[in-house]
């Protein structure tokens, strides 16, 4: 337990096989940081409750993983929820962004400068994410407000709601066991919709 951990001159490596990461008080999460362009190195066998995060690339490995603001510049941004949630309630940007739990990934916004990969073992939800490429894939239902990819769009899950889809390559949403609703999608090469329940486009 600790409020925050910085490491001012170098790399931050914390690995607690057997234990979890919290702040001092119940349910509050670490603030950690490190030296400009230093990486991040968590390694828990349980959960990692996270406050803000800044600094350079960060893996996180955890049972369960919960934070608030998390910036990695242009560095790469790991996250992998093994057996468990992982809930970001605050802003995330990065270089190569990927984020996945075994559960269900929640998440704000997101801002990748390179490619966006997300992965939702019972759900995804988000606000706002982009990317230079995006793929989502989820065995229960994506729901979000907007995607937005340079290049490449695809998001598949069970059943997929969302208001705008934004593609500079072409776009694949797919809805694999449910209904595919979509205010809008504009897309720069083809755009594939599929569901194998009901398919309901508001707008282009």
């Amino acid at each position: 337990r600790a409020p925050s951990i910085v490491s001012r001159t170098g790399d931050l490596t914390i690995a607690a096989a057997n234990g979890e990461l919290t702040g001092f008080a119940p349910g509050s999460g670490v603030t950690l940081g490190a030296g400009p362009g230093r990486a991040f190195s968590l390694t828990i066998g349980s959960a990692a409750r996270l406050g803000d995060v800044v600094g350079g690339q960060l893996t996180v490995v955890a049972t369960a993983i919960s934070a608030g603001r998390i910036d990695t510049g242009t560095q790469g941004l790991n996250l992998r929820a093994t057996n468990g949630d992982l809930t970001l309630t605050g802003p995330v940007r990065g270089g190569i962004v990927n984020l996945g739990a075994s559960g269900r990934t929640s998440l704000t916004q997101v801002t990748a400068s390179g490619a966006l990969t997300l992965d939702g073992g019972t759900g995804i939800s988000f606000g706002d994410i982009a990317g230079a490429s995006i793929d989502a894939r989820s065995g229960g239902a994506i729901a979000g407000v907007s995607a937005r990819s340079a290049g490449a769009l695809g998001l598949r899950g069970a059943a997929l709601t969302l208001d705008q889809a934004t593609a500079g390559a072409g776009a694949t949403l797919a809805a694999t066991a449910g209904d595919l609703r979509l205010t809008g999608v504009t897309s720069g090469g083809d755009a594939v919709l599929s569901a194998t329940g009901l398919a309901r486009v508001a707008g282009g």
